[in-house]
Protein backbone atom coordinates (compact mmCIF):
# COMPACT_ATOMS: atom_id res chain seq x y z
CA UNK A 1 0.00 0.00 0.00
CA UNK A 2 1.14 3.46 -0.83
CA UNK A 3 1.11 6.15 0.76
CA UNK A 4 1.34 9.96 -0.48
CA UNK A 5 2.85 12.31 1.44
CA UNK A 6 2.26 16.10 0.14
CA UNK A 7 3.51 19.32 1.37
CA UNK A 8 7.01 18.54 1.09
CA UNK A 9 9.67 20.94 -0.86
CA UNK A 10 11.36 19.18 -4.08
CA UNK A 11 14.72 19.66 -2.61
CA UNK A 12 14.31 17.09 0.09
CA UNK A 13 12.48 14.18 -2.09
CA UNK A 14 15.13 11.90 -3.33
CA UNK A 15 15.11 8.66 -5.27
CA UNK A 16 16.88 5.60 -3.96
CA UNK A 17 20.58 5.58 -5.57
CA UNK A 18 20.16 9.41 -5.67
CA UNK A 19 23.51 10.94 -5.46
CA UNK A 20 21.68 14.57 -4.95
CA UNK A 21 24.48 16.08 -7.60
CA UNK A 22 22.15 16.28 -10.32
CA UNK A 23 22.16 13.09 -11.91
CA UNK A 24 25.64 12.96 -11.58
CA UNK A 25 26.25 8.99 -11.32
CA UNK A 26 26.73 7.58 -7.55
CA UNK A 27 30.38 6.19 -7.24
CA UNK A 28 30.76 2.67 -5.09
CA UNK A 29 34.41 1.85 -4.18
CA UNK A 30 34.97 -1.93 -5.28
CA UNK A 31 35.15 -4.38 -2.54
CA UNK A 32 38.90 -5.36 -1.56
CA UNK A 33 39.21 -9.36 -1.72
CA UNK A 34 41.87 -11.08 -0.29
CA UNK A 35 43.82 -13.84 -1.69
CA UNK A 36 44.02 -17.48 0.09
CA UNK A 37 45.89 -20.10 -0.33
CA UNK A 38 44.36 -23.68 -1.88
CA UNK A 39 44.21 -25.48 0.79
CA UNK A 40 42.09 -23.25 3.35
CA UNK A 41 38.06 -23.38 3.59
CA UNK A 42 35.62 -21.17 5.00
CA UNK A 43 33.19 -22.66 7.84
CA UNK A 44 29.62 -21.44 9.17
CA UNK A 45 28.17 -22.59 12.35
CA UNK A 46 25.03 -21.85 12.91
CA UNK A 47 23.45 -22.00 16.53
CA UNK A 48 20.41 -24.00 17.54
CA UNK A 49 18.59 -21.26 17.71
CA UNK A 50 19.35 -20.00 14.49
CA UNK A 51 18.55 -23.82 13.11
CA UNK A 52 15.48 -23.68 15.29
CA UNK A 53 14.29 -20.49 13.72
CA UNK A 54 14.98 -21.60 9.93
CA UNK A 55 12.84 -24.73 10.14
CA UNK A 56 10.20 -22.72 11.65
CA UNK A 57 10.28 -20.20 8.83
CA UNK A 58 10.21 -23.15 6.34
CA UNK A 59 7.11 -24.92 8.63
CA UNK A 60 5.35 -21.65 8.35
CA UNK A 61 5.90 -20.76 4.62
CA UNK A 62 4.28 -23.94 4.61
CA UNK A 63 0.77 -23.46 5.92
CA UNK A 64 -1.72 -21.49 3.40
CA UNK A 65 -2.26 -18.25 4.17
CA UNK A 66 -6.18 -18.79 4.28
CA UNK A 67 -8.38 -21.25 5.81
CA UNK A 68 -10.00 -22.48 3.72
CA UNK A 69 -12.88 -24.61 4.88
CA UNK A 70 -13.34 -21.52 7.19
CA UNK A 71 -14.07 -19.03 4.44
CA UNK A 72 -16.68 -22.17 3.02
CA UNK A 73 -18.19 -22.48 5.81
CA UNK A 74 -18.97 -18.67 6.47
CA UNK A 75 -20.23 -18.30 2.37
CA UNK A 76 -21.78 -21.15 2.69
CA UNK A 77 -23.56 -19.74 6.45
CA UNK A 78 -23.87 -16.26 4.49
CA UNK A 79 -25.88 -17.48 1.54
CA UNK A 80 -27.86 -19.71 3.41
CA UNK A 81 -28.76 -16.88 5.76
CA UNK A 82 -27.65 -18.82 9.36
CA UNK A 83 -24.73 -16.23 9.70
CA UNK A 84 -25.17 -14.73 12.68
CA UNK A 85 -23.33 -11.49 13.66
CA UNK A 86 -22.64 -10.54 17.29
CA UNK A 87 -22.54 -7.21 17.43
CA UNK A 88 -20.90 -6.63 21.14
CA UNK A 89 -18.31 -9.07 19.97
CA UNK A 90 -17.96 -7.42 16.76
CA UNK A 91 -17.99 -3.96 18.94
CA UNK A 92 -15.14 -5.67 21.03
CA UNK A 93 -12.69 -6.45 17.95
CA UNK A 94 -12.72 -2.90 16.74
CA UNK A 95 -12.13 -1.60 20.24
CA UNK A 96 -9.22 -4.08 20.39
CA UNK A 97 -7.82 -3.43 16.72
CA UNK A 98 -8.01 0.34 17.10
CA UNK A 99 -6.40 0.19 20.93
CA UNK A 100 -3.31 -1.75 18.88
CA UNK A 101 -3.05 1.19 16.28
CA UNK A 102 -2.11 3.51 19.37
CA UNK A 103 1.25 1.89 20.28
Amino acid sequence: MAIEINGLPSSSVHQAGDSGKGGEPLEVPAPRTQSTSAGSSDTVSLTQRASQLDQLERSVSSQPVVDTQRVEAIRKAISDGSFEVDPARTADKLIQFESSLDR
